[in-house]
């Protein structure tokens, strides 16, 4: 009888591994069993593969399928599937009894149930042939049995064989996949290679640049921030502050058009250095089948580009586990309040302000007088809706329009123009068209000319009526509103009453400023206090001066008086904003 291992036809005098079922073998009960090893397999051809081969076996020998059983992502070399894996409880209803004695196991290959070392390898097949199954191996096709006797030791030996052979592949791939990563970051360290693979970070993109290599200059690949994607992850990582992980993925995937968020994902996101540009070397363990990542303590600074400070994204974490062990009760989105996080700092020492909550009022605290580090004695604290307001006064300078919502801000002078000079164009071919047509036919319009000269005159009317549009809605423009130069800002509500609304007003903001440096009366005595914006990529600074909510100066010390929030209720309406136009008109 033949058993061809690995293309060679090997002859053996034995009935314990065989290529050919007997009549009586058929109609006889199969259990097929499929498995791959890693969750990135999960996108290939591995099952697809594994059950049309057992399922050409089942037909070329009249079998029947009593059951298909599938361990996906579990490792045959590690024996995770047989530890917490589908096979694990197949083989211990086989020991039981359960299954059918007459009944065939139809693999792939041996190396589908395990890739242990051979002594134990050996010890789990014959497990399930002396439970009184046989096992049928389709490539190459093999039949190995404990049915006789006599030539047990035979099939013994075949399967050492096989198992052998299947461990010896998975330690070479192990040991190989293992120098590949030394000999990658050996090479970074080097600085002859800047990227570790060629699918990055969510927030990364893989681009090509020269940079200098021992001197010579060497195209290579590296990482670069996109930015769309990276905005997407500062925003969730806002989110995060106050809410949890569920409710997170629920705003963004609500208001995010890209990435669909998930728990997971975001769990995974948490547990990522790469944000702030580490790199962790890990070593994976398997205790009781489960495999998790341990920190070899090798940690790789500057391997990706950070998109938050180590300190910041520490400080998330923080606030994620207060909130979770319950220490963090009360109001939940006491950090969503401040819409300055992280940008308003004290001008007298450079501290910080922090958002303080106390009884019906919010206000904004140098954190460094309340420690006494600040140059003011005593403690400096400003409230929080008087800097908000005199804020939302400058709104231009901000570009807050680009967060409205259902609201078309945009400039339509420009597209009026272009439409304006596609009109003098076709107004142009029209006049001459007719005339070149009037001179050559005496006067006389065919109808095919007719035809020509109305589908022109009516794309003519069509683009008269465009540029009427586009300006009735320049007039009326709501963008007009917000200005350059002082005026009061219309808000939509939910961008103020909203703990979302302040975590996507915070989050522009630090898109575009760099800090706010707050100069408090109670030390300058300049009888007004001070903002000083500085925005990036701009060297001239913002000066907002402004006594309290009711009083906030223009440039020109012009006193905004009685412009905001005149029904308290902490922001800008539409009626409020109309009742002070005629103060305004000078800024339109």
């Amino acid at each position: 009888m033949i058993c061809e291992k690995q293309g060679v036809a090997c002859k053996a005098r034995m009935t314990g591994v065989e290529t050919e079922m007997t009549e009586e073998q058929s109609q006889r009960p199969a259990y097929i069993y499929c498995r791959y090893s890693s969750e990135m397999q999960s996108q290939g051809d591995s099952l697809r593969r594994q059950f049309q081969r057992c399922n050409e076996a089942i037909k070329k020998h009249n079998l029947y399928v009593k059951e298909r059983i599938t361990d996906e992502a579990f490792s045959g070399f590690h024996g995770d599937n047989l530890i917490n894996g589908k096979l694990k409880d197949f083989i211990d209803r086989a020991i039981a009894g359960d299954i059918e004695k007459n009944a065939f196991l139809i693999v792939e290959n041996l190396d589908r149930i395990t890739r242990l070392q051979p002594s134990k390898a050996v010890n789990v097949i014959t497990q399930i042939l002396s439970s009184g199954l046989e096992i049928y191996q389709t490539s190459p096709e093999c039949l190995f049995t404990f049915k006789n006797k006599k030539d047990e030791a035979m099939t013994i030996i075949m399967i050492t064989l096989f198992a052998q052979r299947a461990h010896e592949e998975s330690d070479t791939k192990s040991y190989r996949i293992k120098e590949a990563w030394i000999s990658r970051i050996e090479r970074i360290l080097k600085g002859e290679q800047k990227i570790l693979m060629d699918k990055p970070p969510y927030w990364l993109d893989v681009v090509e640049k020269d940079f200098d290599v021992n001197g010579k200059t060497k195209r290579l690949k590296c990482y670069q921030v996109n930015q769309t994607r990276t905005d997407e992850v500062l925003l969730i990582l806002e989110y995060l502050k106050s809410m949890g992980i569920k409710e997170s993925c629920k705003m963004m995937n609500a208001e995010s058009a890209g990435k669909k968020w998930t728990v997971k994902g975001v769990q995974r996101l948490l547990q990522s250095k790469t944000l702030y540009g580490e790199l962790d070397l890990k070593l994976s363990v398997r205790e009781d089948g489960k495999k998790e990542l341990q920190s070899r303590g090798l940690e790789m600074p500057q391997i990706y580009p950070p998109i938050i400070a180590k300190q910041d994204f520490d400080e998330i974490l923080e606030l994620i586990k207060v909130r979770a062990s319950g220490r963090g009760g009360g109001r939940k989105s006491t950090q969503f309040n401040n819409i300055f996080s992280k940008i308003l700092y004290c001008a007298h020492c450079g501290g910080a302000y922090r958002y303080m909550h106390k009884r019906e009022y919010s206000y904004l605290v140098c954190y460094n007088s309340e420690v006494h580090t600040c140059k003011y004695e005593k403690v400096l604290s400003l409230r929080f809706y008087d800097v908000q307001n005199a804020i939302l006064a400058y709104g231009g300078y901000f570009d807050f329009n680009v967060l409205f919502r259902g609201v078309e801000l945009k400039e339509y002078s420009a597209d009026i123009a272009d439409k304006q000079a596609d009109l003098e164009a076709k107004r142009a071919a029209f006049n001459n068209m007719f005339n070149s047509i009037m001179q050559k036919n005496n006067g006389i319009i065919s109808s095919m000319y007719q035809s020509s000269l109305d589908m022109t005159e009516k794309s003519i009317e069509e683009l008269e009526r465009e540029i009427e549009t586009l300006k009735q809605k320049e007039i009326l423009n709501p963008s007009k509103k917000i200005k350059a130069n002082g005026g009061a800002l219309l808000l939509d509500p939910a961008l103020l009453s909203t703990a979302a609304g302040r975590a996507k007003l915070n989050a522009h903001l630090k898109r575009m400023v760099e800090r706010i440096d707050l100069s408090h009366n109670k030390v300058t005595n300049d009888g007004y206090n001070l903002l000083s914006v500085k925005f990036f990529g701009v060297e001239t600074v913002l000066k907002i001066k402004f006594q309290g909510t009711k009083r906030i100066f223009d440039d020109g010390g012009q006193d905004f008086d009685k412009i905001f929030d005149s029904d308290s209720d902490r922001f800008i309406d539409e009626a409020e904003f109309d009742k002070s136009t005629s103060m305004l008109d000078d800024f339109f």
